[in-house]
């Protein structure tokens, strides 16, 4: 098997056992950078020094043909691609409505939307600590499904049909790398369904001279995925870029 066919094959075995749909891109890192606007799914940095390229395209051409087959992916933001391209434009006009988080404050509570959230000290840093009624839950059956430097076949074998994502209630803890240092942050919950919710910094200025949302003031935080999702559009790769 060719480790373009593994590639393609993990995707598969991934997208067919219920794991989130995403796009693989390569540079620095292991983490959600941002998010592809053809179909509103996550990209995740594959690492910088990666030597399977091929593993990468094989991967992110097994997205493609799953949706081609399959449609949209379960976590697809495609209808809220407004708020993933600028958190800013969608929280400033509701800010009356957002609510803060202080560090060691008090729980906040959606009922309406499954949502509790607490903001606390972690060991590396202000993290937020959340508890929701639709939380992807790992079923178990791939090995380092969004994690950077993959390669190799699948450890398992493809469904034959697809299987519903593991959706239940459960809690989760993120770093707030984009604020870390922040006491407090605001927050606006995106629109019913969306599974999102916009983070404004309380401790920078909202807004410069022109009335427009400073750079790197907002963040959108993925409540199904419990993951950050940078509002940067990325580009999956799907071919040598030689």
């Amino acid at each position: 098997m060719s480790s373009y066919q593994q590639g393609f094959d993990t995707a598969t075995l991934e997208l067919m056992s219920g794991y989130p749909a995403y796009f693989y891109e390569v540079d620095d890192g292991s983490r959600i950078c941002g998010f592809e606007d053809q179909f509103g799914l996550p990209v995740a940095l594959a690492g910088d020094c990666v030597f399977d390229m091929a593993w990468l395209i094989g991967f992110n051409k097994g997205v493609l043909a799953n949706i081609e087959r399959f449609g949209l992916p379960w976590n697809s933001r495609l209808n809220f691609l407004n708020i993933l391209k600028d958190p800013g434009s969608y929280f400033n006009p509701e800010s009356a409505r957002s609510r803060r988080l202080s560090v060691d404050g008090q729980i906040v509570s959606f009922d309406e939307l499954g949502l509790a959230l607490f903001y606390g000290e972690g060991e590396e840093g202000h993290s937020l600590y959340f508890e929701a009624q639709s939380l992807f839950h790992d079923p178990g059956v791939v090995r380092g499904a969004m994690e950077a430097y993959r390669s190799g076949p699948p450890n398992s074998a493809i469904p034959e049909s697809p299987h519903p994502p593991s959706l239940r209630p459960g809690k989760k803890s993120v770093f707030n790398w984009y604020f870390s240092e922040d006491k407090c942050v605001e927050f606006l919950p995106g629109p019913k369904d969306s599974h999102l919710l916009v983070f404004r910094s309380s401790e920078q200025a909202p807004n410069n001279v022109q009335g427009k949302a400073i750079e790197n003031s907002f963040a959108v935080l993925d409540t199904q995925l419990g993951t950050w999702i940078p509002g940067q559009i990325c580009k999956p790769f799907l071919q040598y870029p030689f």
